[in-house]
């Protein structure tokens, strides 16, 4: 009789605790599904070509400082907006007069290879609008033999508009992190984007 009562406490518990094992299935299932539903929509090959279209130009901005040999308004609308380290800049003639007197800077300072690198690139496109952020390093290579010395980082913020299928920064917003030069002092703002 004994062996009979440890049979049905057995069951009891056998009962008891696939319930809670099943009960614990079940809530695990209800949290990926919630982290699922909440992952952005599935991109589409439109989307993705406007990613890369959008990543090229991005890079090849970028490949452009400190070659001297650039022309940056390509990048810029008319009315378009550069944000850079408090530093307001409006329209592509005053962003190409901006760029002009980097080079006047640049020429005074030590040769070598200097390159940006881009990491955490985040780019979401929504239709002929999108928005791109990452985080930028500047690196100087200033001989063969020596080591490369990091001269720079921040983070960057652009949102950007397609017009007859080009893409092109409505506004930058840059902001240093280290390295800042002395000319951005008493303008320096730690700013982000304004959330419209």
């Amino acid at each position: 009789m004994g062996g009979q009562k440890e049979m049905k406490n057995s069951k009891q518990r056998i009962i008891h605790h696939g319930t809670g094992a099943l009960f614990t299935v079940l809530i695990s299932f209800a949290a990926i599904m919630s982290a699922a539903s909440a992952r952005p929509p599935t991109a589409t090959k439109e989307s993705l070509l406007d990613r890369m279209q959008i990543q090229d130009i991005i890079i090849g901005y970028y490949a452009e400082l400190g070659s001297g040999d650039h022309n940056f308004g390509e990048y810029f609308l008319d009315d378009s907006v550069f944000l850079l380290n408090g530093l307001k800049y409006e329209g592509r003639d005053a962003i190409e007069a901006l760029y002009a007197s980097f080079d006047d800077i640049s020429d005074n300072m030590s040769r070598g290879r200097f390159r940006m690198l881009l990491t955490n690139l985040q780019i979401d496109v929504n239709g002929d609008t999108a928005t791109a952020s990452m985080i930028w390093t500047g690196v100087m290579n200033e001989d063969l033999k020596g080591a490369p010395k990091l001269q720079e980082q921040g983070r960057e913020y652009d949102t950007l508009v397609k017009r007859n299928g080009v893409w092109y920064f409505q506004e930058r917003v840059v902001v240093a992190d280290s390295g800042l030069p002395d000319m951005f002092d008493d303008s320096y703002k730690d700013a982000e984007p304004s959330e419209e």
